[in-house]
């Protein structure tokens, strides 16, 4: 398993890179759980997954 099997929408994210990913804010603990650790631990909106980095950015509104 990958460690991306344990957040669909930054898989879904990973897999589409062109697509936009639109993540339900009160039914996904998983992705908030993921950009916590991405910038409260890391500072940084990048990711690697394999030979390519990936900028994960995050925009909410009500």
């Amino acid at each position: 398993m990958t460690e991306l099997e344990k957040y669909p929408y930054v898989k879904q994210a990973v897999m589409n890179p062109t697509k936009e990913i639109r993540v339900p804010f009160n039914n996904d603990k998983s992705t908030m759980e993921f950009l916590k650790i991405l910038w409260d631990a890391n500072r940084t909106e990048y990711i690697q997954f394999g030979q390519d980095y990936y900028r994960i950015k995050a925009i909410c509104a009500d």
